[in-house]
């Protein structure tokens, strides 16, 4: 399974994991950027937290490839929504979190 993009070629389930988180990343930068009334948010300026949040991107990508992704459209919304499943598996399976 993988997608076919223009000037680019095939890009797989790994790759299009790793898009969909990067783009809810932008999305959050462009909300907190519009509630700052146009100033980018401190800690989005931060190295250390522009680090970590690539690395978690990197690792949203495995999501789709563990999960098998069925096809692109289900391998980009499993990147999409690692943050949200990393969190959780942080927390444990504790209700009260």
């Amino acid at each position: 399974m993988a997608a076919v993009f223009p000037l680019v070629g095939e890009v797989g389930p790994y790759w299009l994991g790793v898009m969909g988180s990067f783009c809810v990343e932008i999305s959050a930068v462009a909300v907190a950027t519009g509630k700052a009334e146009g100033k980018i948010p401190r800690r989005y300026r931060s190295v250390p937290y522009l680090l970590l949040r690539t690395a978690m991107a990197f690792a949203a990508g495995t999501l789709p490839v563990m999960l098998e992704a069925v096809n692109a459209y289900n391998a980009f919304v499993l990147g999409a929504s690692a943050p949200l499943v990393f969190d959780r598996m942080e927390r444990g399976n504790d209700p009260g979190k």
